[in-house]
């Protein structure tokens, strides 16, 4: 009796040491992961198998997708679902089919890597078919890839060290690579062409100077528009600088430290200037004189009076006109100047 329980126990300890063993070398050979089913009538067999079970961080794997269907059936193309950040899958090629008899067995490799430590589930994955005239959509069995840092461990043979692992770059890492390109050159452009505007500033021509008149009537119509608000003072003292610079630029006399006497004076000595623009340029001034210092005048219709003075003065007393140049003196002209001609006959 002892004897029998002792050969029982040998044979159990044996059974359970072949299960294991068999256990290990399917999780890293490749087991294959299969659910066989009946739709519309036909049996169906889907596999999913990956080859390596368990591989290194980053190494390429092969996942197979098999259907076995009856000849009969038409696939349509694989619906892939999720993948997880972890996990880099690349499509496959076409389903090729093999022939067995009245059945025929299609099969889809993908490309993957995985890029985490321990088991990486891999994305759902289903197949469109077509029985005669029923469609029905079938669900590969769930499966996962196993990711170790090393291998020599996992498979318990000794291998030289490989040295840095070096993954193939994915179409993203292309995606980022060409927009951090992009980027450097757009920065390198941008450089040299500060550089280049430094060292060559772009020369732009200068405003012309506004006319004289046009300066007046400009500050004319601002004091018609909103003088009506100003203090007196800075009203009269608007009007008064602007006929007085405009009286400076075009008889080229001083006017600006003067009392309006003296620049009257200036002008009648300097000659060539019509009275008339004389006139009008001291009715101008002394108004705004006597408003401003002496508080005389009325109110916004006496201003309006000094603004129609000042608006009409171009038109008395307008801006000088330069004589040619071929004028000015004899020697442009070919001979002395008309004064000495008419002194030595």
């Amino acid at each position: 009796m002892l004897r029998r329980v002792r050969w029982l126990l040998l044979l159990l300890a044996t059974l359970g040491g072949a299960g294991g063993c068999a256990n290990r070398v399917d999780e890293r050979a490749g087991a294959t992961v299969e659910r066989e089913e009946v739709r519309a009538g036909n049996r169906v067999l889907l596999r999913s198998s990956v080859s390596p079970r368990r591989s290194t961080l980053g190494d390429p794997v092969v996942w197979t997708l098999s259907a076995e269907l009856p000849a009969s059936a038409r696939p349509g193309k694989l619906l892939r679902g999720p993948t997880v950040p972890e996990l880099d899958v690349r499509p496959p090629r076409e389903g090729e089919p093999e022939r067995r008899d009245s059945r025929t067995l299609w099969s889809w490799p993908y490309q993957i890597r995985g890029f985490g430590l321990g088991r990486i589930a891999l994305p759902a994955v289903r197949l469109p078919v077509e029985f005669g005239g029923t469609r029905d959509t079938l669900l590969f069995p769930a499966d996962t890839l196993a990711v170790d840092s090393l291998t020599a461990a996992a498979t318990g043979a000794v291998l030289p060290d490989r040295g840095p692992i070096t993954p193939e770059l994915r179409p993203i890492d292309y995606a980022v690579a060409g927009l951090l390109a992009l980027l450097l050159l757009a920065l390198i452009a941008l450089a040299i062409r500060a550089v280049r505007r430094r060292r060559h500033p772009e020369s732009r021509p200068a405003a012309p100077p506004e006319p004289p008149e046009a300066a007046l009537r400009r500050v004319v119509a601002d004091l018609r528009d909103r003088g009506e608000r100003l203090a007196r003072g800075e009203f009269y003292d608007r009007i008064s600088l602007a006929v007085r610079d405009y009286a400076a630029a075009v008889t080229g006399i001083t006017t600006r430290d003067r009392t309006t006497m003296e620049v009257v004076r200036d002008l009648e000595a300097k000659g060539g200037v019509p009275r008339d623009g004389i006139d009008a340029l001291r009715r101008a001034l002394a108004r705004a004189d006597l408003a401003k210092f002496a508080r005389r005048g009325g109110g916004w219709e006496d201003a309006l009076d000094v603004l129609e003075l000042a608006h009409r003065l171009p038109e008395r007393l307008p801006q000088r006109q330069e004589p040619p140049a071929h004028t000015r003196g004899g020697a442009g002209a070919g001979g002395p100047p008309a004064d000495a001609r008419a002194s030595g006959g």
